[in-house]
């Protein structure tokens, strides 16, 4: 991003280690099998090639977190690595059986390794809208005790696109809210929301201005 506000977000701090990857410390399978599985001409429509070495990439600087540090492992870094992954993909496919097939191969050869189930992806079956909810959601819910920080001490620069974003944020946890809090069909996974902002105060909402 180009706001440093922004790049201090939690959720920004943990998708750039993905962001850059690094190689795996001891030769996987999953590297190549990913890797060429992405690469396959099935695939081309959807320019999946191009993320492939983003991909395993991002792989193997979580494979390396979990093989040397098994004790100390934090499993947050599964979630980010659900929605990191969900995003890069998504952002390319937008559609719903190609994201579940690919989605299911890539943690089906992680898990092939070493690294076994440390990581299990939040839904596989997800269509684009809900995924981006969720995702909205998750990283919301990692960032709002900064950006409370943040605008109530005044330690940021408030410019358009950081308002956007949290504006973005606040909506989008406000209409999950009303949906899971009311009497209506859910549209939601409610627990998941529950899960989330377990210890979340809604009236913090309030508390945002720039």
């Amino acid at each position: 991003t180009l706001n440093p506000d922004l790049d201090q977000l939690t959720s920004n701090i943990w998708y750039s280690n993905f962001e850059r990857g690094e190689e795996c410390f001891e030769h996987v399978s999953f590297y190549s099998e990913i890797k060429d599985e992405l690469e396959n001409t099935r695939y081309w429509y959807y320019g999946l090639s191009k993320i492939s070495q983003n991909i395993v990439r991002a792989l193997c600087y979580i494979y390396n977190r979990k093989i040397n540090h098994q004790i100390n492992f934090d499993n947050d870094r599964c979630s980010y690595l659900y929605y990191w992954l969900g995003d890069k993909i998504y952002s390319r496919v937008h559609d719903k059986k190609i994201f579940s097939i690919i989605i299911k191969m890539v943690y089906d050869e992680i898990y092939r390794t070493k690294f076994l189930n440390a990581c299990k992806p939040h839904y596989e079956n997800i269509d684009e809208h809900t995924f981006n909810t969720y995702k909205i959601l998750h990283d919301y819910s990692k960032d709002y005790r900064n950006i409370n920080l943040n605008t109530l001490h005044g330690h940021t620069t408030c410019d358009e696109h950081y308002k956007m974003v949290i504006e973005k944020y606040i909506n989008t946890y406000r209409d999950v809210y009303s949906n899971c809090r009311g009497n209506n069909e859910k549209k939601y996974d409610c627990a998941y929301f529950d899960k989330l902002f377990d210890k979340y105060e809604h009236t913090n909402l309030k508390s945002f201005h720039c």
